[in-house]
């Protein structure tokens, strides 16, 4: 079975929640190497994605699909992917991409704006200067990861992207090299609050914490 644009999207977007949600760097990796296939192979020149690899010799045509249907359309879920790898990893080759489809998918949002609903919600995050990039810097104890995570996902915090940082993770430190000077301060868990690659004073007392996330 050869994946369609939808499949990758789709997929590529749970594997950046079970990234944020703490279950490994695995799980960004397989995401960022999906997102490296679609745009090798399914990149239209519009800037867009086509909806089929252009493999198969049985489709005659390939298209771009942009409106939403029962479901949103594979090119407003994967504009939403390259966003939230953007401000993962601070790569500016995604937000390139993301704005591509953006710029390609403009004159149907102006003309109907109904139809492509999930391609303004990407709009709208494109938009948002101040959207929380929250490093948890674990220490060797792990304290504290548990109530932090039930802090930022127990209350709805816009944009946020969530990393979980552990000082062993040598494959999260390539994927994301910033994270590297991003480290527990004094052996205390230490949380780093990031808008747009600029990062609020670190913060170890876990009231202090609790506070700036209920801020957000």
């Amino acid at each position: 079975y050869r994946a369609g644009l939808d499949e990758y999207a789709f997929m590529i977007h749970g594997l950046l929640s079970l990234f944020e949600t703490g279950q490994g760097s695995e799980w960004l990796q397989w995401a960022v190497e999906m997102a490296d296939i679609l745009n090798m192979k399914f990149k239209a020149p519009s800037g867009a994605y086509y909806l089929t690899d252009g493999d198969d010799i049985n489709l005659l045509l390939r298209k771009c699909q942009y409106a939403d249907g029962a479901e949103p359309s594979g090119n407003a879920v994967h504009t939403e992917n390259l966003m939230r790898l953007y401000q993962l990893t601070g790569n500016p080759h995604y937000l390139d991409q993301a704005e591509d489809i953006l710029r390609a998918v403009r004159k149907f949002i102006d003309a109907y704006s109904p139809g492509y609903c999930y391609h303004m919600i990407a709009l709208n995050h494109y938009y948002d200067r101040k959207a929380p990039t929250v490093v948890i810097a674990l220490n060797e104890k792990e304290e504290h990861k548990s109530a932090l995570y039930h802090a930022l996902y127990s209350t709805f915090i816009p944009h946020k992207a969530v990393i979980l940082r552990r000082e062993s993770d040598e494959d999260l430190f390539r994927l994301i090299p910033s994270l590297r000077a991003q480290q527990p301060i004094e052996g205390k868990t230490t949380l780093y609050i990031c808008r747009e690659g600029v990062c609020d004073a670190p913060l170890t007392n876990f009231e202090q914490m609790i506070e700036v996330i209920n801020k957000l």
